[in-house]
């Protein structure tokens, strides 16, 4: 409450500040955390009674009443009729449109649900729109709102996965594929400084790759250490991740260090040569 007329019938029962918590009708249907707007429209709806209760709340003291929890179904298809829906959409950062609020006199009040989430929206011409925000939702919505054949489908995100566009499938199988393929070998004559790659396991792995890896467009994931030369020509065989990362750090400074890579599923590691066995052995 921002503000109390001096011809309110009801300046003697509340205060300035206090926030409504609970709405309920004469019909016994109770509303929670309305906002603004419906809160005007419901009581504009229903002037005439005289069983109206809100319950007034002082946030400072007392957390809103939250309603109660409602088991969404997994998915729900409408066909929507036209002409405009009196449904709320919103969206979080990073998350997708949901309805937020369905308006008592929406044409789909008893099929849409507030907190279900807007996986697809297909049009009267059989073109599916995906991942779409809210703004491209309310104007695909909009443009096509003459429309009785517009089809949306809802889904629970907690127990379903939006449905990717058949160009992220292309994409990501092109990605997949990328990802899958690794040459037989490589030999890269590392810079100085830090390589930005994590390894791990016995022989070395490429298990990450950072952003600013100076080696990003050099080596991919799953590729493999067989050798290390280090600035002072020694050369180092089946090596393991602690002992690679050592002689990285020790020689980083060294413009001369090189890795040979493999692909594990095509190359063995090199063995230590005979005449180096022979001479740990001394």
């Amino acid at each position: 409450i921002t503000e109390i007329k001096f011809n309110s019938p009801l300046e003697d029962d509340v205060v300035l500040g206090m926030a409504v918590d609970t709405l309920t009708l004469e019909s016994g249907e109770v509303f929670y955390q309305l906002p603004l707007k419906s809160l005007i429209t419901l009581l504009a709806d229903n002037a005439k009674s005289d069983k109206r209760t809100i319950r007034f709340i002082d946030l400072e003291q007392t957390k809103p009443t939250p309603a109660p929890s409602v088991s969404l179904p997994n998915e729900k298809i409408i066909t929507l009729p036209a002409g405009k829906l009196g449904v709320e959409f919103s969206s979080e950062v990073g998350k997708p449109v949901f309805i937020s609020e369905v308006k008592r006199k929406s044409p789909i009040k008893d099929k849409a649900i507030v907190g279900m989430t807007v996986d697809t929206l297909t049009l009267e011409s059989g073109e599916v729109l995906y991942n779409l925000t809210v703004s491209e939702l309310l104007e695909a919505l909009g443009a096509h709102s003459h429309s009785k054949k517009r089809v949306l489908r809802l889904i629970n995100l907690d127990t379903m996965q939006l449905t990717p566009s058949p160009k992220e499938e292309e994409e990501e199988e092109e990605e997949e594929e990328e990802e899958d393929w690794i040459p037989d070998e490589k030999i890269v004559t590392l810079p100085p400084g830090k390589l930005g790659l994590v390894f791990q396991g016995t022989p070395p792995r490429i298990t990450k790759i950072k952003p600013n890896s100076p080696l990003v467009d050099e080596v991919m994931l799953g590729m493999v250490v067989d050798i290390l030369t280090v600035g002072d020509g020694a050369v180092m065989y089946e090596i393991n991740s602690k002992a690679l990362i050592n002689s990285l750090n020790k020689n980083q400074n060294s413009d001369k260090r090189a890795i040979r890579f493999i692909n594990p599923e095509t190359n063995e590691v090199t063995p230590m040569p005979d005449d180096e066995e022979d001479e740990d052995e001394q």
